[in-house]
């Protein structure tokens, strides 16, 4: 009788603070390596909450990255994250969207599945980007306790997804702005010009001038201009 196949363990992953938007006071972005939920000193803090704020993380080594946890400070906060996106690739400047939601504001601790597999397939990543998109206060700067990362970080298992990644990659990342410029564009076309703000999904942030908006995409960390006037 043949032997079942046992599932790959999923563990902990080690990562470091690589990138940020910006941080205030003594609020570090490393502070998010250290769960501290009695000590509001640890945290990272944006220094304000105008996009893009960001934290990139950077894994030991690529692994399959299939869950995130975020942890709170032990009382509710205005800082918290009420809207999230979280974005992973193996460079940084290619990333796939693998979450978008929100925390609760309270002291538990989060627990989020990533997307991690492509059409079954699962994709390895060395980059995990966090992008902050609003606070539960209003107006108020965004905060990030402690995070950890779950995932596949063994040989056996990486390193066919990594083969497979290094095949297919590029097509999946154009595939995946078009998707993001398909669903952003379709919206354009039916907002209203009497709003003066949207948070949708495709985009992160649109606000509006005279006439146009100003579209930030975080896949590509810059603003587009986009005229309302046929």
């Amino acid at each position: 009788m043949a032997a079942m196949a046992v599932a790959p363990e999923s563990r902990v992953l080690t990562f470091s603070v690589f990138k940020w938007s910006s941080y205030s006071s003594t609020y570090l972005p490393e502070n998010i390596l250290v769960d501290k939920p009695n000590d509001q000193s640890s945290r990272w803090s944006s220094e304000s909450n105008y996009p893009p704020q960001f934290l990139i993380l950077k894994l030991e080594r690529p692994a399959i990255v299939q869950s995130i946890t975020f942890g709170k400070y032990e009382k509710t906060h205005v800082c918290n994250l009420k809207k999230f996106k979280v974005f992973g690739g193996m460079s940084e400047e290619n990333m796939t969207e693998l979450l978008s939601s929100g925390l609760k504001n309270d002291y538990n601790k989060e627990t989020f599945t990533l997307k991690h597999k492509i059409d079954e397939q699962m994709f390895p990543c060395r980059f995990v980007k966090i992008v902050p998109l609003m606070s539960w206060g209003p107006s108020f700067n965004f905060s990030i306790w402690y995070i950890e990362l779950h995932g596949i970080e063994d040989p056996d298992v990486v390193q066919p997804c990594l083969n497979w990644y290094s095949k297919v990659g590029l097509s999946l990342d154009v595939r995946g702005v078009g998707q993001r410029w398909k669903s952003g564009f379709a919206f354009l076309r039916n907002i209203s010009l009497n709003e003066n703000f949207w948070d949708v999904r495709g985009a992160d942030y649109i606000w509006k001038p005279t006439n146009s908006v100003c579209l930030w995409d975080s896949f590509f960390n810059c603003i587009h201009i986009v005229s309302l006037l046929s």
